[in-house]
């Protein structure tokens, strides 16, 4: 394991802090830890690496602490500043096939069981954080915890091995087109039309995809755009033309 600090230039306005309460209430990702103006986040990288980072932010600029055997490249794309994520698309994966069928506070609390039997424990600032299971350790285990069904885990494992072999990799899923991306990712285990759209939204963080059946969204655009009543599909997609190649942001912006 090395350590190290880096430094990330914002790109226009930003608050530590505001994230740092939206990820808060993130529940699929686990609530990071936060102390003052400190954020605190373990993470497994798409290969499996896993690296732990402290946050501060000075201005337009976020010194970031790492603990990690993965490159710095890899340790600051991770820390990069952009709307709250899951760790790597392969742990949205797991969170599309938890939630299945089952309250997102049941879906939270199997979560942190694979996080607690499962995860790489690393420490960074002072504190003890777990990473989130790598595609490998979950391929191989043979006893999930308690809370997974037996379909449920064969998913998860069909998951990993995916992972494992690359089909899940966070810059891969960015440079598709979002249609041929989402199409791959729905022929995933457990991974349906509404799954693949988690998975590349907020698992890969693309930047351009429109979510038309987001909550919400509708009367978002209606407010925004004085319109009468809240647009169909088809105008909604009109509209959107306008915000590439950052629909994906547009939209995130639209409904906070």
């Amino acid at each position: 394991m090395a350590s190290g600090t880096l430094q990330v230039e914002a790109r226009g306005p930003f608050s530590l802090a505001r994230s740092v309460a939206f990820a808060g209430g993130f529940a699929p990702a686990g609530a990071p830890q936060a102390n003052g103006d400190v954020l605190r986040l373990a993470f497994v990288d798409d290969g499996g690496e896993a690296a732990a980072i402290a946050a501060r932010q000075s201005g337009s600029k976020v010194s970031v602490d790492y603990v990690s055997a993965l490159d710095p490249s890899r340790v600051v794309g991770h820390a990069a500043l952009r709307p709250v994520l899951f760790g790597s698309p392969f742990e949205a994966a797991v969170w599309a096939v938890l939630s299945q069928r089952t309250s997102m506070r049941q879906a939270a609390a199997v979560r942190a069981r694979l996080v607690e039997q499962l995860g790489t424990a690393l420490e960074i600032d002072g504190a003890e954080l777990r990473a989130f299971p790598s595609p490998e350790r979950l391929a191989r285990v043979e006893s999930l915890p308690t809370g997974v069904p037996a379909v449920k885990a064969e998913r998860l494992r069909g998951l990993a091995r995916a992972a494992a072999a690359g089909e899940l990799d966070a810059d891969a899923l960015r440079a598709m087109e979002p249609e041929a991306a989402l199409e791959g990712l729905a022929q995933l285990p457990g991974i349906g039309p509404f799954s693949a759209q988690l998975i590349l939204l907020r698992g890969a963080g693309h930047p351009d995809v429109l979510p038309l059946n987001a909550p919400r969204l509708a009367s978002s655009v209606r407010e925004a755009y004085g319109l009468d009543g809240d647009p169909s599909p088809a105008q909604l997609e009109a509209l959107a033309e306008g915000w590439r190649p950052f629909r994906s942001w547009v939209v995130f912006l639209l409904r906070q």
